[in-house]
């Protein structure tokens, strides 16, 4: 899977998480320092300015994976949660995983995929985008997460061709 730095939320973050935790934040007006040149039409074209909503291919995703198992002793739960904000201080939950429980948090499983959501009508379009990770009941000792925005999920799959393939000739 080919991913973009700037789209991460969580890098192998490890878990050890005791208390609701917010992922790295996305700025998708891209601030001053990402700019990647002028456009067809000859505007400048920023990081997020076309994020599946124009003229891109396919449709942005959200995906959330389990590196290394979530361990719990005392029956902890995990809920992910897309939030965005206009000014990095105040969140809005757009879409949620609900309490998903330590025993199915396993190593190298996908345990969400979001549709890049809506705003509801009405609402101001966030500039901040984030991944609220909602610990609850209890706190998770060991594992890691990863979750980045990609496109077409179903076109990642890591792991779908076995090692030590030859290619004919």
């Amino acid at each position: 899977m080919i991913l973009d730095n700037n789209l991460i939320f969580s890098n192998s973050v490890a878990s050890a998480f005791t208390v609701t935790t917010g992922s790295t934040q996305i700025d998708l007006t891209g601030g001053v320092a990402i700019n990647f040149g002028i456009g067809a039409n000859g505007t400048t074209i920023t990081f997020g300015e076309d994020l599946g909503r124009g003229n891109g291919i396919g449709s942005p995703m959200v995906v959330v994976d389990i590196g290394t198992a979530m361990t719990s002793t005392n029956s902890a739960t995990l809920n992910v949660q897309f939030q965005g904000s206009t000014d990095a201080s105040t969140w809005t939950t757009y879409i949620e995983t609900g309490a998903i429980p330590a025993a199915s948090l396993t190593a190298n499983k996908r345990i969400a995929t979001f549709a890049w959501p809506s705003v509801p009508s009405g609402a101001a379009l966030p500039r901040y985008v984030r991944l609220n990770y909602v610990v609850a009941t209890g706190v998770f000792a060991t594992g890691t997460i990863f979750a980045a925005v990609v496109l077409e999920p179903a076109l990642n799959n890591v792991g779908s061709y076995p090692e030590n393939f030859a290619v004919g000739p």
